[in-house]
């Protein structure tokens, strides 16, 4: 503002008259009018200036060591888990936002130690080498795997589980700690837990699989028998989970096979609906159990006086019981 032409009217209190007002005014307007600029500029000025920070960030600024960036990635995909995401897409994720970060997610091995459920509905839908590569970056890490297998419609093709390329990678793959299997039919768990061990020598996985699961929708008496009597060829074996088949499947057959190789396991979970002769059948065989738990799944049980009575059942080692 050029101050001179206002200089007398600043240094004395005289009443200014409509053209001095009219030039105020002005004066005002103009100045108001360059504050809103500045303050435009600077609003402006800030945004680029934190848009500049964000490039001197620890993680661009490569600070923050890969091992605990892989931590936080390890939370991270933790908390995905637990709130029903996919815990592998969530990596996957993660390792394509940057080099960086996909550096530190490979030097960090438990993440890649599970692959979570893996739903094969035709032999060729699962890709078993991106699988055991997966695995393979897991380093030492104990390993999950968990497959189904979807047969689709009832009179559908042979079971996707049955796959060479898959029995090859449970056989000679990557060993795991952990192995999930759900299929239709009592037939396919048996015969993908035949071909884990080799015809010519034990498999790795035979003696590395501590935990097992095991799914199936039809099943008699006899092939359940059989997908446990597989279970012999896992010595390190301790626990066991197992959905089977409704009890009507068992109704024409009256009781379980007489001898069911439990007597390793430590751990049990059984969710079934049967009654309660055929849970004791099974239970007979299980002495060393520290922790059981029986899930009705929502199904009352009854007494059915056509299976045979059983003698009590004795744990010695038993320490939880958890009935659902």
């Amino acid at each position: 503002m050029d101050q001179n032409r206002f200089a007398h009217l600043f240094a004395d209190n005289i009443t200014l008259n409509p053209l001095e007002l009219e030039s105020v005014r002005h004066e005002i307007e103009a100045r108001t009018t360059a504050i809103h600029q500045l303050e435009l500029q600077i609003k402006v000025l800030k945004a680029e200036s934190e848009k500049y920070q964000t490039l001197l960030s620890p993680l661009r600024r490569n600070l923050l060591p890969p091992e605990i960036l892989g931590e936080i990635f390890n939370f991270s995909i933790r908390s995905a888990a637990e709130s029903d995401s996919s815990a592998s897409y969530q990596l996957n994720t993660l390792c394509r936002v940057c080099k960086a970060w996909r550096a530190a997610a490979l030097v960090k091995p438990a993440l890649w130690a599970d692959v979570g459920w893996v739903c094969i509905d035709a032999p060729q839908s699962l890709d078993v080498g991106k699988v055991g590569e997966w695995l393979s970056r897991s380093g030492k890490v104990k390993k999950s795997l968990r497959i189904v297998g979807d047969h689709g419609a009832e009179d559908g093709p042979a079971c996707p589980l049955l796959h060479s390329e898959l029995r090859s990678l449970l056989a000679d793959g990557p060993p795991l700690d952990d192995l999930s299997l759900l299929c239709t039919y009592a037939e396919c768990l048996e015969a993908v837990l035949s071909g884990i061990q080799s015809t010519s020598a034990k498999s790795q996985s035979c003696d590395s699989i501590h935990s097992l699961t095991l799914g199936m929708e039809r099943a008699s008496a006899m092939s359940f028998g059989r997908v446990c009597c597989v279970l012999d060829r896992f010595p390190t074996l301790r626990a066991l989970s197992l959905d089977p088949s409704e009890y009507y499947e068992f109704i024409h057959d009256g009781e379980l096979p007489e001898s069911l190789p439990f007597g390793n396991l430590t751990t049990l979970s059984i969710t079934c609906d049967w009654p309660e002769a055929l849970v004791l059948g099974i239970l007979r065989n299980c002495a060393g159990l520290e922790t059981l738990t029986l899930d009705t799944h929502g199904c009352p049980r009854s007494y059915n006086p056509s299976y045979p009575h059983y003698l009590p059942i004795l744990l010695p080692k038993l320490q939880t019981l958890q009935l659902k």
